[in-house]
């Protein structure tokens, strides 16, 4: 009985040094975190209140001030989180994009990191006589080259949308002539031999327009390993059930050179009405920090190089990775080039990116690119 009656006084007593241990711990933590706010407040932007604010991704600054009873002014800076309903509002003396940036430059590391391997690593390597694994496969041409690789191929008479007219206007291109755009839906959704025995239909889809004048526009783009994902195949049997010509940028590379005998022509990239998430949320994030707004005109587009943090990002997303492939696959027909990247909102949804893969010794068509905010 004795020794039971000593576990147990032990064992409550360290139940109490426990407590006031945790008790310390979380008083500790709780004056270092208030020492951290008031450090950073004091240190880098003079902060007068900063609150998070749960609301829709979709809402405008204004409606989410609205929504919270705060008002508006240009004092405002937003910052979205990545993939949550959440936005950081932050309230400062001077509207200070440089607190913006630092935050965004945050969430997006990943992004830019990715943008930058695939540009020093992949893009710049193959210039410099260093190609990365993989080379570019040749598929040869014809539409029984596409079926053989399950894809189907159809041609649409509808006409590109007319909020890409200001852009088609500002390429550097001749006037197409009629005949000269096509727009070419393929389907992923024949039978097809991979070799494997385990093919699947995926029922991707790439639709693009085709302009012989040297821009191609991506309307529609369901890769097959992405549909794959959808429907929760295991990841480790996703390659041998997608058929080899899968990748976005080896099937405009198929088409375009089956409408030209000059490939080397081709100069502009674009992707119209982006709802893939990730890359939706980083223009969104772009375009407020820059414009205030995510709906951003032609008129007030932003343009970015590989130099900034937001030209690597954009390069790293999902809708802008084909570009990457694209320059390293086809070194031998582009020659060296300096992608650029332009993004703009007309509104209703329809979030733009046109890509301008600058010959050496050429400017840009879009005017100068958009300038680093200062850093403080």
């Amino acid at each position: 009985m004795a020794s039971r009656i000593t576990q147990k006084t032990i064992w409550e007593r360290s139940m109490m040094q426990g407590r006031s241990l945790a008790a310390i711990l979380v008083l500790l933590g709780s004056s270092l975190l208030l020492l951290s706010n008031q450090f950073v407040k004091h240190q880098h932007f003079h902060l007068q209140r900063t609150e998070v604010i749960h609301a829709s991704s979709r809402q405008s600054p204004s409606e989410i001030l609205s929504a919270a009873n705060l008002v508006s002014d240009k004092t405002l800076t937003v910052a979205r989180t990545f993939g949550r309903q959440s936005h950081v509002l932050g309230f400062s003396p001077f509207h200070n994009q440089a607190y913006v940036k630092r935050a965004l430059d945050k969430k997006w590391s990943c992004l830019i990191e990715k943008g930058r391997r695939y540009y020093v690593d992949g893009v710049l390597a193959a210039y410099d006589g260093r190609p990365p694994a993989g080379l570019p496969q040749d598929f040869g041409g014809g539409e029984d080259v596409l079926q053989a690789f399950g894809w189907s191929r159809h041609e649409d008479s509808e006409p590109i949308s007319s909020d890409w007219d200001p852009a088609l206007q500002a390429m550097d291109l001749g006037a197409p002539e009629e005949g000269d755009v096509s727009y070419i839906l393929l389907d992923q959704n024949l039978e097809f031999d991979n070799g494997h025995g385990e093919q699947q239909i995926t029922n991707a889809r790439y639709y693009a327009y085709y302009s012989l004048t040297g821009f191609i526009l991506v309307t529609d783009s369901y890769s097959p390993s992405g549909q794959l994902r959808r429907l929760e195949v295991p990841e480790n049997e996703i390659a041998n059930k997608i058929p080899l010509l899968h990748r976005l940028s080896d099937a405009l590379w198929f088409e375009w050179t089956a409408h030209t005998d000059q490939p080397a022509s081709f100069r502009y990239y674009g992707v119209e009405s982006i709802i893939n998430h990730p890359t939706a949320e980083l223009m969104d994030d772009i375009m407020i920090a820059r414009r205030g707004t995510d709906e951003v005109s032609w008129a007030e587009r932003l343009t970015f190089d590989l130099k900034s943090d937001e030209g690597k990002a954009l390069f790293g997303c999902p809708n802008g990775v084909a570009v990457s492939w694209l320059l390293i696959d086809r070194l031998s027909t582009l020659g060296k080039r300096e992608p650029s990247v332009t993004i703009f909102n007309p509104g209703g949804g329809l979030r733009s990116m046109v890509w301008e893969l600058i010959p050496a010794g050429k400017t840009g068509s879009f005017g100068e690119v958009t300038p680093d905010e200062p850093d403080s």
